[in-house]
């Protein structure tokens, strides 16, 4: 149920904001943004790993109306977050609520949320997803804090370095015979000025570029090619239902976050077509 994803790819939004919905004046401290949903969000403490439920959320709302979102749990240490959805769609806002619509990787199904907002202060989502049972059914209401990270401009020289993957599974039991954790592959992050390479035991798994979403804001634009194929649950982050050719392209996001239990944290999301892949890393 878990073993394959696909993505929508995220709408970019017309220069007026009513395109995405409607905007508004912040009304929180930091940098004026062009929407009051937009920012890094998330409701990440420590707890309990129970009934493989989804009790966390980080959410990434862009000025493009483009929506990410990181759904999982958290165990009793700062270092342990397992992973269980990625969503991927669009995002409106009008006064202080929010809708939105996404493609849940983990469930190959379409779903939507929606909520309220107080702009640079809280986001408050429930979704729905009638093919998810975890984001709707038993789960799927998320609290989440802005983080004031975002709020930063973007700068290629302060992301420099390399970053230890981070990334957990929540199954016990993965589709291959593999436990819990047993990836072959845990690439590691390496980002030197707008160069991107991720290595495992010296072997390149994928190489890119990165670039600043703006000049205000402290997101990146990522573009990923595997330099090798890739088998299918092989790799810790992966999502796809099948073994990834060298040569596939992913797009998306890098972020990083300065609250919450994984404060601190360089974190990247990005999608190809039927699959994605999810880092999260410390220098």
């Amino acid at each position: 149920m878990k073993n394959v994803m696909t993505m929508t790819a995220a709408a970019v939004c017309a220069l007026a904001l009513t395109a995405c919905g409607g905007g508004g004046s912040d009304g929180g401290s930091g940098n004026s943004l062009s929407r009051t949903d937009e920012g890094i969000w998330s409701n990440f403490s420590n707890g309990t790993v129970t009934n493989l439920m989804p009790n966390m959320m980080q959410a990434v709302i862009l000025n493009d109306g483009s929506f990410w979102g990181i759904a999982g749990q958290t165990g009793a240490t700062p270092a342990t977050f397992c992973m269980q959805n990625i969503l991927h769609g669009t995002a409106s806002v009008s006064g202080s609520s929010v809708s939105g619509s996404y493609t849940d990787s983990a469930f190959l199904g379409n779903g939507t949320y929606s909520g309220t907002v107080s702009a640079q202060d809280s986001l408050n989502l429930k979704f729905n997803n009638p093919s998810d049972p975890l984001m709707s059914g038993l789960g799927g209401s998320f609290n989440m804090s802005h983080d004031s990270a975002y709020n930063q401009p973007a700068s290629l020289s302060a992301i420099t370095g390399t970053y230890l993957n981070q990334v957990n599974s929540c199954f016990v039991n993965l589709p291959d015979g593999s436990n819990n954790n047993d990836y072959h592959i845990r690439p590691n992050l390496t980002i030197s000025g707008s160069n991107l390479t991720l290595n495992s035991d010296g072997s390149v798994i994928m190489t890119g570029s990165i670039a600043p979403h703006g000049t205000a804001v402290n997101v990146f634009d990522v573009n990923l090619t595997t330099a090798t194929t890739v088998i299918a649950y092989s790799m810790a982050g992966l999502f796809s239902g099948n073994d990834v050719p060298a040569g596939t392209v992913y797009k998306g996001i890098l972020f990083q976050t300065s609250s919450g239990s994984l404060k601190n944290n360089t974190e990247m999301v990005v999608t190809s077509g039927g699959s994605a892949f999810f880092f999260m890393g410390k220098k």
